[in-house]
């Protein structure tokens, strides 16, 4: 039993930290933003943060849409290639409209920027950044579609390798177009340069993503518009459409609690933008382990191995429970030391504000943990429209009213928005939970 157990845990681990490692490549192209632009201007800092949580809807969004595939195909044969082959076909054609459809949507949102009632100097300098931002959704697109489809099929190692080099292009060309090159004759760009830098990156790892899977998996890739069927986009779209709202009632919060705390001062968006990067390190680790719930329950799921997808769920929670419980921990021995890492020592009222917020971090690192793998868990059982209403729920009806009420009403400022964080993550931990104990209860 306790072999068996290991076995499991080695399955869930090798499955999951890739996928960890890959998304991370996502948010570490904002965190390495927002580092390098804290120490160039804090201004430009609290723009980047205004920028990101602008196109943060639009990219979860899209997120969430590719997702959708990763059940479909770990349900499937491996040796049925003719389905596998038509999911290819026709996912490819949605994500690519999707891709193309949110780019728009977000360059509209452009020159209504003032609308958001932030200042006026960090409304000014927003605008490059996030045209650089909006134009990057069509290779993201790409790169996820490729990304999720063989993740589904258990290869999660090449999407982590190219995000890593995707990283890693990204901070060179930080380096020389944030602070400038007088060797290579550039200017200091700033905010602006960071925008050039992400989208540069984000279109070689679609290049690269692409160029791998047309090498591995000849099979599958047969791109033709006369094998369309609308059953199968209708398949598609009733698993992605769900996942994505769900994601997207979640980070939509997130980002529009960072326009509230715009209201508050430039010094609460900074502090602001710092917690929510060094959260967003610990999260994504857990969003790896949901993932690779996704894809093992999905597998079992397709079998209806009830007694599997009991010990699958629970390993995964085990471990995530594990990981966000030491995340937990680092957050508040360390609180005091990581906004140094952001700002110069000097700006002490942002040094204050931020060691209260990532004091609340650590208090929502376990349910936020238990909530995304829950996530991962009802995906694999393609259980998707009551978690996207409990996620409207948790978000939009206890996250948001309570933050307003803690920050304006009882003027807790921007830790009283970070406590609506805490009781909206709380409840959906639970809820989600108990849904999972229901559906297996059903098997």
């Amino acid at each position: 039993m306790e072999h068996t157990k290991q076995n499991y845990i080695k399955q869930v681990f090798l499955l999951a930290y890739p996928v960890s490692l890959g998304q991370l490549g996502h948010i570490l192209t904002n965190v390495a933003d927002s580092i390098m632009l804290g120490k160039y201007n804090s201004t430009h800092l609290a723009a980047s943060s205004f920028s990101f949580n602008v196109f943060l809807p639009f990219f979860v969004m899209l997120i969430g849409l590719s997702l959708g595939i990763t059940p479909l195909i770990a349900n499937t044969s491996s040796e049925n290639v003719t389905e596998r082959r038509a999911l290819f076909n026709h996912s490819f054609y949605y994500y690519l409209f999707a891709g193309i459809i949110l780019t728009i949507l977000c360059s509209l949102c452009i020159p209504y920027l003032s609308f958001f009632g932030q200042e006026e100097e960090i409304v000014d300098i927003s605008s490059s950044y996030l045209i650089s931002l909006a134009f990057s959704l069509f290779p993201i697109a790409i790169f996820q579609f490729f990304k999720q489809y063989i993740e589904g099929m258990g290869h999660t190692k090449p999407a982590m390798f190219i995000s890593i080099g995707g990283n890693l292009i990204n901070i060179v060309g930080n380096f020389i177009l944030i602070y400038g090159s007088s060797g290579l004759g550039i200017p200091a760009l700033g905010l602006e340069g960071a925008g050039y830098s992400t989208l540069f990156s984000r279109v070689i790892m679609a290049i690269a993503m692409y160029t791998f899977v047309h090498q591995q998996f000849s099979e599958y890739f047969f791109i033709k518009f006369n094998e369309l069927k609308r059953s199968v986009f209708n398949q598609i779209h009733k698993i992605s459409f769900p996942i994505s709202l769900q994601m997207l009632m979640e980070v939509g919060a997130f980002a529009f609690t960072t326009i509230m705390v715009g209201w508050l001062s430039k010094e609460s968006l900074v502090a602001h933008q710092i917690a929510i990067s060094m959260a967003s390190i610990s999260y994504i680790v857990a969003t790896g382990i949901s993932s690779a719930m996704t894809i093992k329950i999905g597998e079992y799921w397709g079998k209806k191995d009830k007694s599997k997808i009991k010990r699958i769920g629970n390993i995964g929670l085990l471990m995530v429970l594990v990981w966000m419980g030491a995340c937990m921990l680092i957050f508040w021995l360390g609180s005091s030391y990581f906004p140094l890492f952001y700002v110069q020592s000097v700006e002490k009222d942002i040094i204050s504000m931020t060691i209260g917020l990532v004091l609340i971090l650590g208090v929502f690192q376990l349910p936020d943990g238990i909530q995304v793998v829950c996530s991962g868990i009802l995906r694999g059982m393609n259980d998707v429209n009551i978690p996207m209403i409990l996620g409207g729920i948790c978000y939009w009806v206890i996250t948001i009213p309570l933050g307003y009420l803690f920050a304006f009403t009882l003027n807790w400022g921007v830790q009283g928005i970070w406590w609506g964080f805490v009781c909206g993550l709380f409840t959906a931990s639970v809820l989600l939970y108990l849904r999972f104990r229901k559906i297996l209860k059903t098997l």
